[in-house]
């Protein structure tokens, strides 16, 4: 995603992934970049993973599909995910 051209809805989005990513893993949002892979860079496991889509469902009241978190590799797919889910 290029930071850019991003619009106030996708920055106000990926500020939001990535507070809730924080306060999960117990870090500093600043830390988290929107390239971070989940597993490797964050080291985020399908538990932590399952509690921040279900943050993100709560918030959005939006259904994230539980067979696409595999295809989901960085903070930006995520990001671009539930981006997608609540334009949808």
């Amino acid at each position: 995603m290029n930071h850019c051209s991003q619009t106030k809805e996708e920055a106000i989005m990926l500020s939001k992934v990535k507070s809730i990513i924080s306060r999960e893993l117990s870090i500093r949002p600043e830390r988290i970049a929107s390239e971070n892979t989940l597993r490797e860079d964050l080291d985020m496991d399908r538990a932590d993973l399952l509690s921040v889509v279900t943050d993100l469902e709560d918030e959005y009241s939006i259904v994230i599909d539980y067979n696409k978190l595999d295809s989901i590799r960085t903070v930006a797919d995520l990001d671009e995910y539930v981006l997608n889910m609540i334009n949808s």
